[in-house]
């Protein structure tokens, strides 16, 4: 199954971009390669937990609230939100759209 993501730049006042500061972005990303079991558990509105997984590699692994595996986000803009990650920052992370098997999320720092 292929999926994408949507990358949303916001500009604070100086002219900087998302990619100076890790604080001020929107991001919306679709589930790949997603477990069917967990995402069938899965409803909008249910918060999902991010985490790099294996260690030292660039995917990011979406899990349930009881811990399951559903599955990773992979995409071109992904970058930004490793390297965000990588750098200690946290982040919101909810199913905002099911059909089926496509499971979008949104993700939003964390305060």
């Amino acid at each position: 199954m292929s999926g994408g993501n949507s990358y949303t730049k916001k500009k604070k006042k100086t002219g900087s971009t998302m990619e100076d500061d890790c604080r001020l972005f929107n991001l919306s990303f679709y589930l790949q390669s997603p477990d069917e079991a967990v995402v069938e558990m899965l409803r909008v509105n249910d918060v999902v937990f991010l985490s790099i997984e294996p260690p030292n590699s660039r995917v990011i692994t979406v899990r349930s609230r009881t811990g399951l595996r559903a599955g990773s986000l992979t995409g071109k803009d992904i970058l930004v939100l490793f390297n965000c990650m990588q750098k200690g920052n946290s982040y919101h992370a909810e199913i905002v759209r099911l059909n089926g098997g496509n499971c979008q999320i949104k993700v939003d720092y964390e305060s």
